[in-house]
């Protein structure tokens, strides 16, 4: 038997003296393990190679090893730490050199054997000095495997993190104790919606508050004070004050229990013109306008791309993750793609590396896409998110007013500050109020440190992320995605890997829906001033523009008056192509309640999913708000072509245009057959009310929260 041999066997004895039999025999297994080699470094240390990968730097690790460690670690002895990876022997000993027992954890058995056979550990294992895990074990849950949940500093070893992102954080909760944990049989679930400062997603909360009423539950929204919504609101806007209090329920004491609330009033760049606007009669309030320009609300940098501070902001919960590889020069020497990526897979993947939730109000559920008004004129395309290290072309508050703009402070460095603030509030909240579950939605002021602050306030929550946006133009979910315990997404064949890839643990797809009290069938205006033969309510994009221009001079040629085709929805007064359309006084923001009086006063409402080209954009997996809304509303729509449609509506119910230039003679045909949409639209709104509806995702969200499977 060799010496390497020989130290695994001693180790697997330890272990089964400890009664850990499971821990012992996953150090056998041999299926799908990548190959491990060990190589000498330029300093005279230990190196892994894992699957051709170089773990640590070929040149001087050690030096970079220890800063990691002194990062992670208070100054002095620590009574107790965790290390995830094992991919760096070298970090292995320092750790055990500086705290009186290390609980260790890699994704790969071979790892853990070729780390075991270096050096003889059996000793540190039999005193309890060094616990070794495996993931069987995390499968267990917290306190309930052979080892109880710690609280403790976490080391994670960059290049191990990067192999197994989502283990890397179930290992940190399960060192945290952190477990979803149902309703107790009998008990009323307690949900906490989390919504953002703006967006389109922000009407989204009263509505799921609502939901949660309807089936039986206990639903609060979170109220952002209003000093710090106007903290967020002037950072987003450059510094400039006066541009509206995009507040989520700000100033509206008392509305966190309402139990139907409906969105809020985006009033046109006015400060405090905000109203408040009541869903079915509901006696809360949801918050005040979100005036002012665009969306992009602010990135959190998290590293900047430097390799040597990521994986903590450096002030609070600096235990929370350990550093970045910092292991400049090639790919070899970093252990992954890109050198250093620095944040991204330091201590808690996904954490950084990129422009955090510099989101915007894009389409695919964001603000242009609902029923609230406040469609995004901007978006600043920000945050490449979760890409290692990239800012984005956002990098702050992307507040630019129109799109692609990344606003006056691109570049300026995010303001974490609000972030950290944002987190204090929430978790306050969440202690008080105990979840079960705590939804937030999509640009939601949280990055991943958040995440961790809010889940140390309610461990037994499960946290979920509904990002209801497009995943190919917004992807700044990816720098918090690991963090969630559930990852919800509206984007239909979602590739796998991809999830994987930014350490996804659970995910599934969770389609928009309407509320069919807000959004139901309703007189026209008698004023006409929302009426038109046919209309369009959304913001202005540039595939939409071409459309909407080709279409609306063919429909003039045709013989429709100037005045019976409308465009409703803002942006529309700077897009290229956008001239000759009746634009809605001006192009200005549309409030959720009069985008439903828009939807009663059309005769055929044109529904066109925003695109990156110049036509339609038929592969685009997801399916926009607006479908449900109007169809919630009984009003007839024309729909582009959208793959994920004949899994939620019939043809017959929304029908769609094969392509632009078929639309002319669509809508003609519609128009002189107004029985036959109302039809259409009747059934339409059959299928929102027994399948589309807020309560029903709502539903599904709690069952996949507490037993239901994902699909990543």
């Amino acid at each position: 038997m060799t010496g390497q041999a020989r130290n695994l066997e001693s180790a697997r004895e330890a272990l089964l003296a400890l009664g850990d039999r499971d821990t012992a025999d996953w150090l056998l297994v041999t299926d799908g393990q990548p190959e491990v080699r060990s190589v000498t470094a330029g300093d005279g240390s230990t190196v892994l190679s894992v699957g051709g990968l170089m773990q640590d730097s070929r040149a001087r690790p050690l030096s970079l090893l220890e800063a990691l460690a002194d990062r992670a670690l208070p100054p002095g002895r620590s009574p107790e730490a965790s290390l995830f990876g094992l991919g760096s022997p070298e970090l292995l000993r320092i750790l055990l050199e500086r705290t009186d027992r290390l609980t260790a954890l890699d994704p790969a058995a071979s790892v853990a054997r070729a780390v075991l056979g270096l050096r003889d550990l059996s000793g540190a294992v039999a005193s309890g000095k060094l616990r070794l895990l495996s993931p069987w074990t995390l499968a267990a849950g917290p306190g309930r495997g052979p080892v109880p949940p710690l609280s403790s500093a976490l080391v994670a070893h960059p290049a191990s993190a990067r192999r197994d992102r989502a283990m890397c954080r179930s290992f940190a909760d399960f060192v945290r104790g952190r477990a979803s944990v149902p309703p107790a049989p009998g008990e009323s679930p307690r949900i906490l919606v989390v919504p953002p400062f703006w967006g389109g997603t922000l009407s989204m909360g009263p509505f799921l508050v609502k939901a949660a009423s309807e089936l039986g539950a206990t639903g609060e929204l979170v109220s952002w004070p209003p000093a710090l919504a106007r903290e967020a609101e002037f950072l987003r806007t450059g510094g400039s004050a006066g541009s509206g209090v995009a507040a989520a329920s700000a100033g509206t004491p008392g509305a966190s229990r309402s139990a139907g609330t409906a969105g809020t009033s985006r009033a046109g760049g006015s400060a405090g013109t905000s109203g408040t606007s009541r869903a079915g009669g509901s006696a809360g309030t949801s918050g005040t306008s979100g005036a002012g320009g665009a969306a992009g609300t602010s990135g959190t940098s998290r590293a900047g791309g430097s390799a040597g501070n990521a994986g903590t902001d450096g002030a609070e919960k600096s235990a929370r993750t350990a550093g970045t590889d910092g292991a400049g020069g090639s790919a070899e020497d970093s252990g992954a793609a890109g050198s250093g990526e620095s944040a991204g897979t330091a201590g808690t993947p996904g954490v950084g590396g990129s422009a955090g939730s510099a989101g915007t109000d894009g389409d695919g559920g964001a603000a242009e896409d609902s029923g609230t008004a406040g469609a995004g004129e901007s978006a600043g395309t920000a945050g490449t998110a979760g890409t290692g290290g990239s800012t984005g072309t956002a990098g702050a508050a992307g507040a630019g007013g129109a799109r692609g703009d990344s606003g006056p402070r691109a570049g300026a460095g995010p303001p974490a500050g609000i972030f950290r603030k944002c987190a204090r509030h929430l978790a306050g909240a969440a202690s008080a109020f105990a979840p079960h579950l705590v939804l937030a939605l999509a640009q939601a002021p949280l990055d991943a440190d958040g995440v961790d602050e809010l889940k140390d306030a309610c461990p037994e929550a499960c946290a979920a992320f509904w990002f209801a946006e497009d995943i190919r133009r917004f992807g700044y979910a990816a720098s918090t995605a690991a963090a969630w315990d559930l990852f919800l997404h509206i984007q239909g064949g979602l590739p796998a890997p991809l999830l994987r890839d930014w350490g996804v643990r659970k995910a599934a797809y969770l389609p928009v829906c309407a509320d069919a009290d807000f959004f139901a069938p309703r007189a026209p205006d008698p004023s006409g001033r929302y009426s038109a033969r046919v209309s369009f309510m959304g913001a202005a994009y540039p595939n939409r523009a071409r459309i909407l221009a080709d279409l609306g001079r063919e429909l003039l040629r045709r013989g429709l008056g100037e005045g019976d085709f409308r465009i409703f929805g803002s942006g529309w007064d700077r897009a290229p192509g956008a001239g000759g359309l009746a634009l809605f006084e001006g192009g200005r923001r549309v409030s959720p309640e009069e985008t439903a009086l828009v939807f009663a006063g059309g005769e055929v409402n044109l529904n066109i999913h925003s695109g990156p080209g110049e036509g339609f954009d038929p592969g685009s997996l997801f399916v926009n708000p607006r479908t449900f809304e109007l169809a919630a509303a009984g009003a007839f729509q024309i729909c582009d072509p959208r793959p994920l449609m004949a899994g939620l509506f019939g043809p017959t119910e929304i029908p769609s245009a094969p392509s632009p230039e078929a639309l002319p003679d669509l809508v003609m045909d519609w128009l002189a057959r107004p029985e036959d949409m109302a039809t259409s639209a009747a059934a339409a709104r059959r299928r929102v009310l027994a399948a589309h509806l807020y309560r029903h995702r709502l539903d599904a969200v709690l069952k996949l929260a507490f037993g239901g499977d994902g699909d990543g």
